[in-house]
């Protein structure tokens, strides 16, 4: 039997495919002159005055609380590692037992 070349109605068209590979870099154009400067701004406000003798000592009360504060929290963190620490131990002993 011969076969028909005649073509059947033509499909949808397909995803793309992957990009190729980037070309080369273009040539750097033209810089400019630089604009007209602008401007000067309003002045800002004077800072604060240097604080006083009394200020500086509210401030360290205040450090030094945060800093009792602080050794208070390293003291729990301790507290907790060395208890995990005896915990840890105590699994090694059972576990050494355990495979004797």
């Amino acid at each position: 039997m011969a076969t028909s070349h005649l073509r059947g109605p033509r499909g949808e068209r397909g995803i793309p495919g992957p990009a190729g590979p980037p070309g080369p870099a273009g040539k750097t154009g033209h810089i400019g002159d630089p604009g007209h400067s602008g401007t000067r701004g309003p002045k800002g406000e004077t800072g604060a005055p240097p604080t006083t003798l009394k200020g500086r000592k509210v401030i360290l009360r205040a450090l030094d609380r945060h800093i009792d504060n602080i050794y208070g929290e390293l003291t729990n963190h301790m507290t907790r590692i060395t208890r995990l620490q005896r915990e840890i131990d105590d699994v090694r002993a059972r576990i050494k037992t355990l495979i004797a």
